[in-house]
């Protein structure tokens, strides 16, 4: 399955709402906003975006996006295309 392809530890933490998996990922230099190869990231994965695919967790969307603040690095947090229908 393409959603997984390409995909890293954090995707698996965001899909199962694991927040605190998710800050000891990120406390480890875990890539916050790597892309599986339907552009889906973590973020992704934690907020819904993803056309009804995932089950939304939104402290695990908030810690994703803290931790990114706290790195300095910005995360897409806009619906992935390829969910979208677009290809």
């Amino acid at each position: 399955d393409s959603t997984w392809l390409g995909g890293n530890a954090m995707h698996g933490a965001a899909n199962l709402g694991a927040s605190e998996i998710v800050r000891w990922l990120a406390d480890k230099g875990v890539p916050l906003d790597v892309k599986s190869a339907k552009g889906v990231s973590p973020y992704h994965i934690a907020a819904g975006l993803d056309s009804g695919q995932f089950h939304a967790w939104p402290e695990t969307a908030t810690v994703i996006l803290q931790a990114a603040k706290d790195r300095g690095v910005t995360v897409d947090t806009t619906e992935p295309e390829l969910l979208r229908g677009g290809r």
